[in-house]
C-alpha cells in the first residue's frame, strides 16, 4: 500500500524559533559569533536563519526530521550560552 503524498514523511518540515532578549551590545555579539555556523549549517535537510533587531536575537532553525532538528536546538543553545559566557568574562 502505497501513502498519499502529503502522508510522507518527504515533505515534513519541522521548526523551531529561539529568541534571546539581553543588552543591544551582547545580541550583537552573539550574533556575530553564530553566523559562521549557520552560513555551515544551511544544507539539504536543515536551515538556520539569523536575525538580529535591537535588543533581540532570533534563530530560526527548519529541519525534515526531528532528530536533526533537536540537535541543531542544542548544538545552537550550547553556541549561545558559551558565547555569553566568554562575553561575561570579557566585562
Amino acid at each position: 500500500m502505497k501513502l498519499p503524498e502529503e502522508h510522507t514523511i518527504s515533505n515534513i518540515n519541522i521548526a523551531a524559533t529561539i529568541q534571546i532578549t539581553s543588552v543591544k551590545e551582547e545580541t550583537s555579539a552573539i550574533y556575530k559569533a553564530l553566523l559562521p555556523e549557520a552560513g555551515v549549517e544551511s544544507r539539504r535537510r536543515a536551515s538556520i536563519n539569523l536575525k538580529h533587531e535591537d535588543r533581540c536575537l532570533t534563530i530560526e532553525i527548519s529541519a525534515q526530521d526531528l532528530s536533526t532538528l533537536r540537535a541543531l536546538v542544542g548544538s545552537y543553545l550550547r553556541l549561545v550560552k558559551a558565547a555569553s559566557t566568554v562575553i561575561e568574562k570579557v566585562k
